[in-house]
């Protein structure tokens, strides 16, 4: 899944101000890694800072994480109320971004294009990585093949790049997605009913890949398979 920052501008120097968030994020990212790194930040002019900030974020292993632990954004805009907001999928992003209650927000590329072609306001003006096999369709032991799923009960967040993966996947293979059960879980209730052995299969991103797959899941294929194959544009 590609995983993208939207953000809600209404004026350019706002739009200039949220994307700097978003470079010192980058910045701190690489510089982690470095062992001269500092960590510092230096504050932009605080005469224009925005009066609230409000980012819309996923509990998925990336730089967003990082700039929220480290409270980079609250340095970067001392004079700003920088709220941040969980969100289970990108779906829920948007519906915060079309109720304008973030200016920032990550969601994947099928929720993106979603967004665009319903007009939200936003722009998309940072691919923040291709999750490649961070994203995958977990399945219970006695399923080896796509095949298999025929009859059985799949779990995808609607309107996310997992559900828009799945639909590829079938339709390659020539199943008719009626022929299998795909209900609509955000991640957190995928696993749970994972763990009660109401679903037969979960097509998700991490951290909820891995406690499914630790929970006797196993890999049947991953985002990275379909790039591939080429049913998928890694964008």
């Amino acid at each position: 899944m590609t995983q993208k920052w939207l953000s809600r501008i209404v004026d350019r120097r706002q739009f200039n101000l949220l994307l700097g968030i978003l470079a010192l994020g980058m910045t701190l990212t690489f510089s982690a890694c470095s062992p001269s790194s500092t960590g510092t930040v230096t504050s932009p002019s605080s005469s224009t800072d925005p009066a609230e900030i409000r980012i819309g974020y996923q509990v998925i292993p990336n730089a967003e994480l990082l700039v929220k632990a480290m409270g980079t954004a609250e340095k970067a805009f001392p004079n700003s109320t920088v709220s941040w907001k969980a969100f289970d999928s990108g779906r829920d992003v948007n519906t915060a971004m079309a109720a304008n209650g973030l200016e920032l927000g990550m969601v994947g590329s099928t929720g993106t294009s979603i967004g665009i072609a319903n007009q939200l306001p936003y722009r998309v003006y940072f691919i923040q990585d291709v999750i490649g096999d961070n994203e995958a369709l977990v399945v219970k032991g006695e399923i080896k093949s796509l095949a298999d799923l025929k009859g059985r009960k799949v779990a995808v967040p609607f309107g996310s790049t997992t559900h828009f993966s799945l639909l590829s996947a079938l339709q390659e293979l020539g199943l008719n997605p009626n022929e299998v059960t795909i209900l609509d879980m955000q991640p957190p209730e995928m696993l749970a009913a994972w763990q009660r052995g109401d679903i037969d299969a979960g097509f998700v991103w991490q951290p909820t890949l891995n406690k499914m797959i630790s929970a006797k899941g196993s890999v049947l294929l991953s985002a990275k398979d379909l790039y591939q194959k080429e049913l998928l544009l890694p964008m």
